[in-house]
């Protein structure tokens, strides 16, 4: 009786040891695959901030040239009222 109880302890032993070594085989393979992903997903914010950036810059040129349209806009049509009343009075 003993040594039927004692051998299938043992065999359960090497077959826990057989599945520790496969969950740390698992943890390790899915901890490689976490470290990828953090990797990659330091890339994709440094990559949406550089892209922020060349888009909030951009965005300031829009303004400022669309600024300089309207008030070059306003100075041409100003010119054409003066113009177009002294041509008148004459």
């Amino acid at each position: 009786l003993i040594r039927s109880n004692v051998v299938p302890l043992v065999l359960k032993d090497h077959e826990n040891i057989a599945h520790a070594q496969d969950l740390q085989e698992r943890a390790t393979n899915l901890l490689t695959k976490v470290s990828s992903v953090m990797d990659h997903m330091d890339y994709m914010v440094a990559r949406e901030r550089s892209h922020r950036d060349l888009t909030e810059e951009t965005f300031s040129r829009v303004i400022l040239w669309t600024i300089l349209e309207a008030l070059c806009l306003l100075l041409v049509s100003i010119g054409q009222v003066v113009y177009l009343t002294r041509f008148f009075e004459k």
